[in-house]
């Protein structure tokens, strides 16, 4: 079972990806956040974290190696309205494992979630 956490600040996206992943038998979202802070106090035993970068109290990047801390097998999937504005470079060099952009297909998201989740 690939264990996630969810940090967004749309509420709507993260009740989207609470739904769309509830039907994957392999996959369970153990915490949501909204906010680093929030997401801060949902770090260990996660093996993907899926992150918005933009936070309302910061970066979303700045989870990264806390949550490797916390767990160290985790990895992380950047996900981003637009790559673009995601700076996939900045994400991939503070150590996410990919970044993947909001609308891209929800077998394509989840395909990441698996890939990173194996390494």
């Amino acid at each position: 079972m690939i264990r996630t956490l969810l940090v967004d600040d749309s509420a709507r996206f993260l009740d989207l990806f609470v739904s769309l992943l509830g039907r994957e038998p392999d996959i369970e979202v153990v915490a949501r956040a909204s906010s680093l802070a929030e997401a801060r106090g949902n770090l260990s035993g996660v093996d993907v974290a899926i992150i918005d970068r933009g936070l309302p109290d910061g970066d979303g990047l700045e989870l990264i190696s806390e949550l490797h801390e916390a767990s160290p097998a985790s990895a992380v999937l950047v996900i981003s309205a637009t790559v673009e504005h995601a700076h996939p470079r900045e994400a991939l060099e503070a150590g996410a494992a990919e970044v993947v952009d909001k609308i891209a297909p929800p077998e394509e998201i989840i395909s990441a979630i698996r890939r990173v989740a194996g390494g």
